[in-house]
């Protein structure tokens, strides 16, 4: 059963008000959602991909399984989420036979600016995100049951929670947008730049000039804003986009040296190495399970 949300219906400022942060920020606002379980048998690789027109908040709920995103296949365990985007195409394939239990929540909404930070990036629920998946579940559920007009609302409120708590879930990338989103504009498109896995090669020159200002100037006011030089967050950037597909992606070390922005395995394997004291491969080795 889709939930739709009554027309002409603001309910942000429900979302904002259950938002205990001294920073907030604009919540998502959806118009209508599907919340539903995906089991065993997984499709093939020989199966078509999904694409949706909707947003897709895949949870895996129990085992291991496998989520083809952008040609690029992921390995999910209990509590890892993504967000996979309209038109984005993905495909469930099977981890050498393992059982999988996902829960899928489809919504269409018209996303925040800081939403792009979801784009091909894996999460791994806290404990509070537990609470509010749980919570999620449960007035879905009693939507259902008691529908109405309203009676969608209380659950959207709970999804826009779930991806709030996801968006300042503990990484660099959440961590510098925290830093910026006091500062000045420029600052922030740069952390909004930094967080898009496409840009992980883009210098801060070519940033610089995508934006329409000087580098030396940008330069100043990223320092003042974030206690960072660009170099420092760029390297801290690349580091974990490096250590996310070398831990979630079944890329090989030269796909992954590629999409990572470096000329060469080499290049990258020296710069691994020397931020991480050992080489991308033992580095995957050491810290799968």
């Amino acid at each position: 059963m889709k939930l739709k949300l009554p027309l002409n219906r603001d309910y942000s400022g429900i979302v904002k008000q259950s938002m205990d942060r001294s920073l907030p920020v604009e919540p998502v606002t959806l118009e209508r959602f599907h919340i539903f379980r995906r089991y065993e048998p997984e499709r093939s690789e020989r199966s078509q991909s999904s694409i949706h027109q909707e947003f897709v908040l895949w949870l895996c709920l129990a085992g291991r399984g496998c989520l083809m995103v952008d040609g690029i296949n992921y390995v999910f365990r209990e509590d890892d989420a993504m967000v996979v985007f309209p038109s984005q195409p993905h495909m469930r394939l099977s981890y050498y036979g393992e059982k999988i239990e996902w829960l899928l929540v489809r919504f269409h909404a018209i996303p925040p600016r800081w939403f792009s930070i979801f784009r091909n990036r894996m999460l791994h629920l806290s404990e509070e995100e537990r609470g509010h998946l749980q919570n999620v579940t449960d007035s879905y559920f009693k939507a259902i049951e008691n529908p109405g007009v309203n009676s969608g609302i209380a659950c959207a409120c709970h999804i826009s929670l779930l991806l709030d708590s996801l968006r300042r879930s503990e990484s660099v990338e959440a961590e510098f947008f925290h830093l910026a989103s006091g500062g000045q504009d420029y600052v922030r498109e740069i952390c909004r730049i930094l967080m898009t896995p496409e840009y992980c090669g883009m210098t801060f020159e070519q940033m610089a000039r995508q934006l329409g200002v000087s580098p030396s100037y940008l330069r100043a006011v990223f320092r003042q804003s974030v206690n960072a030089t660009p170099a420092q967050v760029i390297r801290s950037n690349r580091v974990h986009m490096i250590q996310h597909l070398l831990l979630h992606s079944t890329l090989n070390i030269t796909q992954i040296s590629e999409r990572c922005g470096f000329s060469s395995v080499y290049a990258m394997s020296r710069f691994f190495r020397k931020n991480n004291g050992m080489s991308p491969l033992q580095y995957r080795k050491s810290c799968k399970p």
